[in-house]
Order: C-alpha cells, then sequence, then structure tokens
C-alpha cells in the first residue's frame, strides 16, 4: 500500500501552487466583475491560506502583495468614475484581511519552522523517535526510526504504528495506555518486527502532548534498541546460574572471600612508601598474621563443607584461622605479594586443617578481579593433593630407589630402540664391558656380542619387538672392549615408551657359571664314581660312563629307564626307593649296602643329594655311587690283623697279671677248701648241725662262682673271638676291669678310687675291646707309679655323661707323669719310654676307641701325675654289625 501511495504524494507537490493561482484568478475575475457591496478581497486570504502549505515567509510575503496588487487592481478596474465610500471600504477591508492573513501566516510560519528545525534535530538522534495521533497514525518518523526499523520516513508517516510494526506489549494496551492518560508518560519493554520480519527489543518512552484544553493531541515514542543489551544480560544472568551451579556442585572447594580490608591495608603501605613487599613480609610476621584475621569469607560450597568436615557452613565463615596451620602463613604471605603486586592470579600448595584437626596438602588458587578493584570478592579455589602428594612422593622415592637401583646395583641393564641402538646402560654395565657410558650410548647394541651370537641376539631382539611385553631370556656370549668373552644371560622385555617400541635387558654375567657348568660336565663325564640324576619318577635322566661299566649297560640306554628295571624290584622296593623317598622329601641321604653288579658282588657306597633348580620344589636326586668293595675288604682284613695284635696285647697283658689272677683264683678255692672242712666237722657232730652244714655248703658254691667268674673274665679278654657290637653297661665294664687288677693294685700299694657316674646311659660298641683299653690304661697307671716314693698312690678312675649325651672314662695317676713334648707322640706305634716295651698298647687304645667312633687323649694330672681319657658317642639307633662280605 505505501508504494502504491508514493506516486500520489509526488504529484501532490506540484498540484497545490497550482491550484492556489487558479484560486486566486477566480478571486480577481469575481472582485472585477462583481459589483457586490460586499469586500471579494477577503477571500485572498484563502489563496494566503494555500499557499502558506508550499511557501515559507518570503514568498508569502511576495504572494500576500500579489493579492494587495490583484485588490487594487479590480478596484481600479471595477470602480466607478467618482469612487464612492463604500467601495473604499471595501478596499481597505479586503487590504487589511490580506494584510492581517499574511501577517499570521507568517508568525505560524516562523513557529513552524522553529518546530522542524527542532524535529531536524531529532532526526540527528541515533534513538528512534517517532509522533502518532491520539489513532496512533504516525505523523513524524526520524533518522533513527528509519535506521532502526527499516521504513522511511515517507513509508512511515499515516500508518498505525502498531499495525505496521506488529508490537508486542509487555502487558495489555489498554492497561498501558491508562497509564499514559494518568502520567503523561510510560516506560517499558516492547518487541516491534522491522521491515525484514526480524523482531528487535526496545526500551520505549512515551510521552503525552495536551492541547491548550488538556485534551492528549499527540504521543511522543522514543525506542532505544536493547536486543545487545538484552542478550548481554541474559548471558550475563546464565553465567550467573552456572557460576552458582558450579560454585554449588563443584567437585573442589570453592571459597568467596572479600579482600578489601587487606587491599586497603595493603594500599596505606604503599601510600608509607613500602615498595619491597616480600622483604617487608618477611621482617614483619605480625602484618601477616594480622591479615589473616581482615579475610572475610562470605560464601563456601558444599565441597568445601565436606572436604574440612565442617557440620554447616557458618562453620567456616567466621575466620581463616580455623582452617590455617603455622604452614599456611608463608603460602599466605606469598598470596599478599600477588595483591600487592596487582597480579591477576596467583597459586601455591601449602598445608591446611580441618575442623577436626587432620592435615590437608592442598593447591589453591586465586583469580583477583581485573583493573583497579576493591577485592570484595575474591574466588579462592582449593584442591585436595592430600593423596596425589603421597602417590608422588611414593613416585620420587620409587624412582629414586630405581634410579640407586639402575645406577649402583651390580647388574647389568641395558634399553635398546627399535634401530638396535643403546639408548640407555647403567655404570655397572657399562665398566663390566671395559667401557664408558657415554661410549656405548648410540651404539650399535650387536657389536658388543661375540661375532658368532650376533645373528641369535638380532633374533632375540626382533622377537622382543613382536611379542611386546612378553618376557625373553637367552644366554649368549659378548665381548669387553680388551676382546675378553663374556657369557651372559639375558632377560628382556618390549614395551612402549611415549609411542616408541624399546626393548628393556636385565643382564647377569654368567661367565663363572659357564666354567662351573663346564668343570661340573668335565667331573660328571669323567669322575670315578658313578654319577646319575634320578627324577621323581624313579627314572635315569642322566648318567657318566661309570655306570656302563658298574651295570653292564650302555649310558643310553639308562637314560629314561627306571630305577627297578636296572637293580631289580626287589631291590628297588625294599633298599633304594625308601632312601630316594626320603631324598625327595629334602633329607640327603647316605648308607652303603651290597649289590650284585655287572662286576659281580659290590659293597657300594650311596650318597643321594636332593636338586632343587630354580626353586625350592625338588625336580630330581643326584646320586653318586662310590665302589667301596676293596677298600671295605683290606679294611677287614686290618681289622682281623688288629683283632688279632689286640688279642696279643691282651694276653700279653694277662701275662702280666698272672700274679694277681693266681691270687684272685687262689683266694676262692682257699674258701672253698676252708668251707669243706668246716662243713665236715660239722656232720661228725653228734647230732650233726645240718644248718652250719647247709651255710659252709653255700659259701663254697659262692667261692666256686667267684672263682668262676675270674676264670670267665681272664677266657672273654684272651679268646679269639670275632669284634661285635652290642648295647651294654660301661660302669659293669669298668667294674670287671677292677676285679681283675685289683690284686695287681694292691702288690704295688695303689689306693684306687671308682667314680662311677650314676644313671650312665648304656654304650654301644664291643664289650672286650673297651675292657682291653681301660685294662691296658690302669696297667700303665700302676707301672708309672711303682716307681715313685714321694707321697701316696692313688688311682682314680671315673666315668660321666657328656653335653651331647655321649660319656667319658678318665684314669687319673699321681706318678711322675709325660712329658709336654711327647704328649703328641704316646699313641705312635713302636714309641715307648718302658725299657721292655714294645710300644704298641696305646696306638691299639686310640685305634680301638676311635673305631667306636670316640676320641682317647693324654693330659698331665695336677699336682702330678697324668689323665687318660677317652670318650664314646651318644648309644645310636643303628647297631648293625660292621658290613661282612658274603
Amino acid at each position: 500500500m505505501i508504494n502504491q501511495l508514493h506516486p500520489i504524494r509526488s504529484a501532490s507537490k506540484t498540484l497545490p501552487p497550482i491550484a492556489t493561482g487558479a484560486v486566486a484568478a477566480a478571486i480577481f475575475i469575481a472582485d472585477t466583475v462583481t459589483e457586490a457591496d460586499i469586500p471579494v478581497g477577503v477571500f485572498y486570504v484563502a489563496v494566503l491560506l494555500m499557499a502558506a502549505r508550499f511557501c515559507r515567509a518570503r514568498r508569502l510575503i511576495i504572494a500576500a502583495a500579489g493579492c494587495v496588487v490583484l485588490t487594487l487592481l479590480s478596484y481600479f478596474l471595477s470602480a466607478p468614475a467618482a469612487p464612492d465610500a463604500p467601495g473604499l471600504i471595501n478596499l481597505l477591508v479586503s487590504i487589511g484581511a490580506i494584510g492581517v492573513t499574511a501577517l499570521l501566516v507568517v508568525q505560524g510560519q516562523s513557529a513552524a519552522e522553529t518546530l522542524r528545525e527542532q524535529a531536524s534535530l531529532l532526526g540527528l538522534s541515533h534513538d528512534a523517535i517517532f509522533v502518532r495521533d491520539v489513532h496512533d497514525r504516525i505523523t513524524y518518523w526520524n533518522r533513527g526510526a528509519e535506521s532502526l526499523f527499516g521504513w522511511t520516513s515517507d513509508e512511515a508517516v499515516g500508518n498505525l504504528c502498531h499495525q505496521l510494526m506488529q508490537t508486542t506489549f509487555p502487558a495489555p494496551l489498554e492497561r498501558i495506555n491508562a497509564e499514559l492518560l494518568r502520567s503523561s508518560g510510560w516506560e517499558g519493554e516492547l518487541i516491534h518486527t522491522k521491515r525484514d520480519g526480524t523482531q528487535v527489543a526496545v526500551a520505549s518512552r512515551w510521552a503525552l502532548q495536551r492541547d491548550g484544553r488538556g485534551d492528549p493531541v499527540a504521543i511522543l515514542e522514543t525506542n532505544n534498541d536493547i536486543t545487545e543489551r538484552q542478550r548481554a544480560e541474559e548471558a550475563l544472568r546464565e553465567s550467573e546460574r552456572r557460576y552458582k551451579s558450579i560454585f554449588r556442585t563443584a567437585g573442589v572447594s570453592i571459597w568467596e572471600e572479600d579482600f578489601s580490608l587487606i587491599k586497603a591495608a595493603i594500599d596505606e603501605l604503599k601510600a608509607q612508601g613500602v615498595e619491597d613487599f616480600r622483604t617487608y613480609f618477611a621482617g614483619h610476621p605480625e602484618f601477616v598474621v594480622e591479615c589473616a584475621c581482615l579475610a572475610k569469607v562470605v560464601d563456601v560450597n558444599d565441597a568445601t563443607i565436606e572436604l574440612f568436615k565442617a557440620q554447616s557452613k557458618n562453620q567456616l565463615l567466621d575466620s581463616l584461622n580455623a582452617v590455617f596451620t603455622p604452614d599456611t602463613m608463608d603460602a599466605f604471605a606469598a598470596e599478599l605479594i600477588a595483591v600487592a603486586e596487582e597480579r591477576s592470579l596467583f597459586s601455591a600448595e601449602t598445608t591446611l586443617q580441618t575442623l577436626t584437626g587432620d592435615k590437608l596438602t592442598v593447591l589453591f588458587a586465586i583469580t583477583f578481579p581485573p583493573g583497579p578493584s576493591k577485592l570484595d570478592r575474591v574466588l579462592v579455589t582449593v584442591t585436595d593433593i592430600t593423596e596425589r602428594k603421597r602417590a608422588e612422593e611414593a613416585l620420587r622415592e620409587n624412582e629414586e630407589k630405581w634410579r640407586g637401583v639402575f645406577e649402583h646395583n651390580p647388574t647389568m641393564y641395558f634399553m635398546i630402540g627399535a634401530a638396535r641402538t643403546v639408548l640407555s646402560v647403567n655404570p655397572y654395565g657399562a665398566e663390566q664391558l671395559g667401557y664408558a657410558v657415554d661410549e656405548l650410548v648410540g651404539e650399535s647394541a650387536l657389536k658388543i656380542f661375540h661375532e658368532a651370537d650376533r645373528a641369535e641376539a638380532q633374533r632375540n631382539m626382533t622377537r622382543c619387538l613382536d611379542e611386546l611385553e612378553k618376557v625373553v631370556s637367552w644366554e649368549l656370549r659378548k665381548l669387553r672392549k680388551s676382546g675378553e668373552v663374556l657369557w651372559v644371560r639375558e632377560t628382556a622385555r618390549a614395551m612402549l615408551m611415549k609411542g616408541m617400541p624399546v626393548i628393556l635387558i636385565v643382564c647377569e654375567d654368567i661367565t663363572e657359571r659357564k666354567r662351573a657348568e663346564y668343570l661340573a660336565g668335565q667331573v660328571f663325564e669323567s669322575s670315578p664314581d658313578a654319577i646319575s640324576m634320578v627324577g621323581k619318577d624313579h627314572r635315569y635322566r642322566r648318567a657318566n660312563p661309570v655306570y656302563e661299566r658298574l651295570w653292564g649297560m650302555s649310558v643310553q640306554m639308562c637314560i629314561g629307564k627306571h630305577v627297578a628295571d636296572l637293580l631289580g624290584a626287589a631291590v628297588f622296593e625294599q633298599t633304594i626307593k625308601p632312601h630316594l623317598d626320603r631324598c625327595f622329601e629334602g633329607e640327603e641321604v647316605r648308607y652303603t649296602e651290597w649289590f650284585t653288579t655287572a662286576l659281580g658282588r659290590r659293597y657300594l657306597a650311596m650318597s643321594y643329594t636332593p636338586l632343587r633348580m630354580n626353586s625350592n620344589h625338588i625336580e630330581a636326586a643326584l646320586v653318586v655311587v662310590r665302589d667301596l668293595t676293596d677298600h671295605i675288604l683290606i679294611s677287614e682284613a686290618l681289622r682281623t690283623a688288629q683283632a688279632e695284635l689286640a688279642r696279643v696285647n691282651r694276653v700279653t697283658t694277662m701275662g702280666q697279671l698272672t700274679a694277681s689272677i693266681a691270687h684272685e683264683v687262689s683266694q676262692p678255692i682257699t674258701a672253698t677248701v676252708a668251707n669243706a672242712q668246716a662243713a665236715l666237722r660239722w656232720l661228725g657232730g653228734r647230732p650233726p648241725n645240718v644248718e652250719e652244714v647247709r651255710h659252709a655248703l653255700d659259701e663254697i658254691v659262692k667261692s666256686s662262682n667267684r672263682a668262676g667268674d675270674v676264670i670267665g673274665r681272664i677266657r672273654a679278654l684272651v679268646k679269639k673271638a670275632p669284634p661285635r657290637k652290642d648295647r651294654f653297661d660301661l660302669n659293669e665294664a669298668v667294674r670287671d676291669v677292677i676285679v681283675l687288677t685289683r690284686s695287681e693294685v694292691l702288690r704295688h700299694s695303689v689306693s684306687l678310687q671308682a667314680e662311677l657316674a650314676r644313671d650312665l646311659a648304656p654304650v654301644s660298641g664291643d664289650r672286650i675291646l673297651l675292657q682291653q683299653v681301660l685294662l691296658n690304661l690302669i696297667m700303665n697307671a700302676v707301672e708309672a707309679m711303682s716307681g715313685t716314693t714321694d707321697g701316696k698312690l692313688n688311682l682314680r678312675i671315673s666315668t660321666e655323661t657328656e653335653t651331647d649325651g655321649g660319656v667319658r672314662v678318665a684314669v687319673c695317676d699321681c706318678g711322675p707323669g709325660l712329658d709336654p713334648q711327647s704328649l703328641d707322640r704316646v699313641f705312635d706305634a713302636f714309641y715307648t719310654t718302658k725299657p721292655d716295651g714294645m710300644g704298641m698298647g696305646l696306638a691299639i687304645c686310640r685305634s680301638l676307641v676311635e673305631a667306636h667312633g670316640g676320641r682317647l687323649w693324654a693330659s698331665a694330672n695336677q699336682p702330678r701325675g697324668a689323665v687318660f681319657q677317652f670318650t664314646l658317642p651318644p648309644e645310636s639307633d643303628e647297631t648293625a654289625s660292621a658290613p661282612r662280605a658274603s
């Protein structure tokens, strides 16, 4: 519609002047030809009024003058020859009306011009301003409105504003108009639709214009575009909502604090000339403490309440001192320095405490408002890093530990890159190869391998890289810088470090192990003993060549064969298996036994040692078999010869005891004769004394038995019998020897004392041989004291229990004693101090005692004499006799 009205409005600009001229011409004609008594010229007022619509003051005065000229011209053209009064009056009235009208129109135009100038000022405003009448029809539209809404003034004027801009009101229009009429003004926010269809939010101010009677005539509406402001305000409100939501629900502790008093205190210091705040705070710690009290806690979030174990928010709003510790003051002083230096951000680590006293390691950050600010609203975020610090500390300790392990551990560590170059090596590893660390880093890892092993090393590294995270081990030779070969066992695993594959290698020097394995192999193969490894399945895993000679079967055939298949099922079940089972339980087993082998009946010493390869788990037994057949036969022959020699020694000793033996035998015989004679006398009595006879006969029996015991002891000592191993009472054996030597002891005026221990444990051995030892020692002691005339001659024989459960026998005399220099020789064969001695007695005694697992030695007695002592071990469970060949 606006586009259709535009041509009409353009035509209306040319029609008014034409119409005005036409009206002026019509009035002139009417005034000239009419003879009415009325002043027709007064109608020129209409011409002036019409001209006022398109003429300014100057042209309007010209138009008024023209109208006066036309009035005068009409008067003269129509006046009679003699002017009359009415005609003259009409002329004057017409001219006066034209003049008054022109004056009023000019004045009105002047006022209108003033209004137009004021309106042009409104046109310069950036605000959208338009005027509408009481019917909401637009009468004025400034440039700001054109710019904002998109319609030109010509397009907008004459339209109903609310229809044109499709206005959305915040309240019903009737209520807004009522408010406008009541207060002559209204302010609010409206939403207009622009020419391009988009909506714009405006802050609208309405001013009501009234006429002289107070009736409303127009409304001046001023509109400011607040779309961006509304967006900003909405964004601000949204930001505020987000902030409150974040503040309330954030997982970290957030404090809102008021630092205005702190800011004022620091500003006062600046006014006093303080510039170096770091030095000032260090020298005035009381100022820092005071500032801690000046900080006000405005608000805290829920995470803060939970972190600091508060019951409510109010417990944390009192003061920061509730959560500060002495360690916090250093960080707070640094925070004050940041305030003084007007930084925008500050962060630090420090220690705080909960309301229950628990220590927290925290990272706190403060954001200060930009530009000049009172710092009355400062946000402080506190992040609990206690666990992280502990983890970091543990990580540091772990790194230091592993760095120490890497740098100082006597194990070689290598890190190899994908290109097979050395990325890192520890000092020990480089030193073991004769290099410095810098000499190896960056070099090919293959160059330190023996030339013959480099291909294998290359394959092993490739395997590691192909199978990341898998542990791979190998044993190869490396070369020292000097060219010396070094056997190593390497355990490697490839992994990704910063996205790049690397191989971590732990290298162990096994040169000595390899040498030991070589030597062990040589010993294993060349040992004169039969050596084998038997698994827990009782099958041979390895055997040396001696097995072939001993069992008549090749080594290859032995491997994998069951022990029972080689030695026989009976021997395996009765002898071999029990001992092997003990070995597999962890016990080291040794025993000897006669076995039938390919070489015949052989006496073998068997040794079973448990083998633990890589753990405490026993996997096999090391079996060592030594052929002792020749040794045992020689030993038996030696024992036989030794027994004969001991018997000769006993017979010789008994020869020395002939007088004592005769005395010991003659005593019971003499007593027997006397008792027999007494019995005959008692029988010859009238009546016979039967009781006395019976008593005499009892004595005869006792004397006969005593004589028989003496003869039995003598026979036992001198008879030829094989060695035995019996369990017997040592004290009883000592008493028997004392009985045999009693006469010899008394003959030499020797006082014999027997101090035999009570509850002495039985011993295991050959009673006769041990009695021979004691008999020799007693006789030697008596002979040693026979040539002594100084003082009383005492001979003491004692037994006692040793701490290990064994027994000890001591023969102490008070003779001349032994030469200290000859103490070690008295037990040597053929060494004697007697003029007629053979030097075999003590040597035989020592061999007999040692054969029983004991020890015989001599020492000086106090104040004079000698002490001969021998010990016997505790009685064992095994009392088997010595092995004998079948």
